[in-house]
């Protein structure tokens, strides 16, 4: 399995984070983080009885297209807020220069 880089703009992460909160809340059924060229990376589907986490994975090429989907608990979304909420943020500690965007990577 080969490792991939995941690129997120520092607002995108926070209005996840904020996304979270508010299907915690019962305010959203649905959220999702996309990556920086607009790509679905991952989402959270919560009704009544069920609450659906989905992985998303295309191949840059378009060719091929991946989903795991599996049922979740309310305790696996506030362990993802609390990733989240604990990720070491360098960059939000650091000037943002014209060159840089605040952008920031994970590895999966």
């Amino acid at each position: 399995m080969k490792r991939k880089e995941l690129w997120f703009e520092d607002s995108t992460l926070k209005a996840f984070e904020t996304s979270l909160a508010e299907l915690n809340e019962g305010k959203r059924n649905e959220i999702s983080l996309q990556d920086m060229s607009q790509r679905p990376l991952l989402s959270i589907i919560k009704s009544d009885e069920d609450i659906k986490i989905c992985i998303h994975s295309k191949d840059l090429s378009g060719m091929g297209e991946m989903l795991f989907e599996w049922s979740a608990y309310p305790k696996e979304i506030e362990d993802i807020q609390e990733k989240l909420r604990d990720y070491p943020a360098w960059w939000r500690n650091q000037q943002v220069s014209s060159h840089n965007s605040g952008g920031s990577a994970f590895s999966v």
